[in-house]
């Protein structure tokens, strides 16, 4: 029997990708998060996750966020902070199990 390779590939984001990982992070958090928190909660995620100080962090290399990518589209996230605190790890719908 031939194991098959992954098809992922996982890296530290580039700056040119918080955009499109913010995108990804804030749908996913939607559908599998949101129905949990009360109206307040998701606001301040929102707030945190679009907060420019965050950005900032991540281009000086404070806030370190590694992504799994499926060719060069992004299908998750982790980020660290603090150097042992998981502050961010969502991966989208369609890429759970994989």
């Amino acid at each position: 029997m031939e194991e098959k390779l992954s098809q992922f590939q996982i890296r530290f984001a580039y700056k040119d990708e918080w955009s499109d990982i913010i995108q990804m992070v804030w749908k996913t958090f939607l559908i599998f998060e949101a129905p949990d928190y009360p109206e307040e909660g998701i606001k301040n995620f929102n707030e945190f996750i679009t907060d420019h100080t965050l950005f900032r962090m991540f281009e000086k290399g404070y806030y370190r966020v590694m992504v799994a990518l499926d060719g060069k589209k992004i299908t998750g996230v982790i980020s660290v902070r603090d150097s042992s605190h998981i502050s961010l790890l969502f991966v989208e719908k369609t890429y759970h199990h994989k």
